[in-house]
C-alpha cells in the first residue's frame, strides 16, 4: 500500500515543468548591482526601506497589507534631469507588486528632496498598500515559509539600462533593521529579511520601437515561517485523531460486524471535510503539499480498512467454508498485521513527503 501511495504521489509532490521562457518574455533575472554598478555611465540610486506593519495576509489571492517607509539616494547627474523637469522625484521608482490603488497611500514625506553633506540627494517615501505575491510554495503546508517581497522598480523609461541608465542598490548605510516594531503576524514568525536586486525586462518596447528595455529592481523579500505548536494542532492532530480510531477498528471483536464496517466510512467523510476545510484558505496548487499527502494516505488507509471487514465478514459468516474458529484466528492475525503495517506507512510516508517537498 506505501509503495502504490509512492508511485501515485511522487511526481504530484512537486511543481508542474514550466516551459523556459523565450528571450522576448517578461522575466526577471538577479544581478552583481556592485559589479554592473562600475560600469561606465552608470547613475546609481541607493534604496533603502523600513516596513512597520505586515497584515492581512490571504494565500488564497497571494496578497498582503504593508505599511512603512523607503527612500531614495540619488547623484547630481539624475538630479539634473530632474532640475530639467525630465524626470519627477515621485517617479523615479515604483513599487511593482502593488496589487490595488484604491485603498493605498503613497507620498512623499517632505515637499522636496534634501542635500546630503556627500553631496547626494534624499528622498523619503511613506507608503500603505496592498501587495500581490509573485510566488508561493505551499509544498510543506502547513509548516510552510511565505516570501512577502515589495519590489521597488525603476519606472520612467529614460532610466532604463539601455539609456541613462539608472541602477537601484541597496542603501550600504542603513544602520536600522527593515523590520519595525509592529512587523509580526499571528500565526507566523518573522524569520529573515533580505534585498535582492535584479533587472526586469518585459519583452516588450511599448509600441515605440525602442526594444525591450531593462529596469533595475530591488526586491525587498521578508520570510515569514508557520508556527508548528498551533498549525499542528488546528490541522495534523484532527487528522491523526480521525487516523487512529480507524485504524483501532480492527480492535474491536470480528462478531461485531456493523459496527466495524461503518468505522472506516464514517472516518473517511470525516476526512474529506476536514481536508476540504484546509483547503478552504489556500490558493490552487500544481503539485501536493504536505498534509495533502497525509490525507491521500489516511484515506487509502480507511478503504483497505472497509475492504478488510467486508472479507472479514464474509469469512465469519462461513461463505467461504472456513470453520468458525479458524475463521476468527486468521481475522484476528490479519487485523493485527494490518494495524501495524498502516502505523509504519504512515510515519514513513510522512517522511518521503516531508523531503520530497524539499527537493
Amino acid at each position: 500500500m506505501v509503495l502504490l501511495l509512492a508511485v501515485l504521489l511522487g511526481p504530484a509532490l512537486h511543481e508542474s515543468r514550466r516551459a523556459i521562457p523565450d528571450a522576448n518574455a517578461d522575466r526577471v533575472v538577479a544581478v552583481d548591482v556592485q559589479a554592473l554598478a562600475r560600469s561606465p555611465g552608470v547613475i546609481p540610486v541607493e534604496v533603502g526601506v523600513h516596513i512597520e506593519n505586515f497584515h492581512h495576509l490571504d494565500l488564497r489571492n497571494r496578497s498582503f497589507v504593508a505599511e512603512g517607509y523607503y527612500w531614495l539616494k540619488w547623484t547630481q547627474q539624475l538630479q539634473t534631469l530632474i532640475d530639467q523637469g525630465i524626470v519627477q522625484v515621485a517617479n523615479i521608482a515604483e513599487l511593482t507588486n502593488q496589487s490595488s490603488t484604491w485603498d493605498s497611500k503613497i507620498e512623499l514625506d517632505g515637499s522636496a528632496p534634501r542635500r546630503l553633506p556627500d553631496g547626494r540627494w534624499y528622498q523619503l517615501f511613506r507608503f500603505s498598500a496592498g501587495f500581490y505575491i509573485p510566488s508561493v510554495n505551499l509544498r510543506h503546508s502547513p509548516f510552510d515559509a511565505i516570501n512577502l517581497p515589495l519590489v521597488i522598480e525603476i519606472k520612467p523609461d529614460i532610466l532604463a539600462l539601455q539609456n541613462r541608465k539608472a541602477l537601484l542598490l541597496p542603501d550600504s548605510n542603513a544602520r536600522n533593521g527593515a523590520d519595525g516594531g509592529y512587523s509580526a503576524m499571528d500565526g507566523y514568525s518573522l524569520g529573515s529579511i533580505k534585498t535582492v536586486a535584479s533587472l526586469h525586462s518585459y519583452g516588450t518596447d511599448w509600441g515605440l520601437g525602442q526594444g525591450s528595455l531593462r529596469y533595475s529592481q530591488v526586491s525587498v523579500e521578508s520570510l515569514f515561517q508557520a508556527k508548528f505548536l498551533p498549525n499542528f494542532v488546528n490541522w495534523i492532530l484532527p487528522l491523526l485523531i480521525v487516523f487512529a480510531i480507524v485504524v483501532l477498528a480492527p480492535s474491536l471483536a470480528p462478531e461485531m460486524m456493523d459496527v466495524r464496517l461503518v468505522i472506516p466510512s464514517t472516518g473517511l467523510l470525516t476526512m474529506i471535510f476536514l481536508q476540504q476545510t484546509y483547503k478552504a484558505n489556500l490558493p490552487p496548487m500544481d503539485g501536493l503539499s504536505f498534509l495533502d499527502v497525509l490525507y491521500a494516505y489516511a484515506y487509502l488507509v480507511s478503504i483497505f480498512t472497509f475492504a478488510l471487514f467486508l472479507w472479514s465478514s464474509n469469512l465469519l459468516l462461513g461463505l467461504e467454508g472456513v470453520p468458525l474458529a479458524a475463521a476468527r484466528l486468521r481475522i484476528t492475525r490479519m487485523d493485527r498485521r494490518f494495524q501495524g503495517v498502516s502505523v509504519l506507512g504512515l510515519a514513513l510516508v510522512a517522511v518521503l513527503a516531508w523531503f520530497s517537498a524539499s527537493l
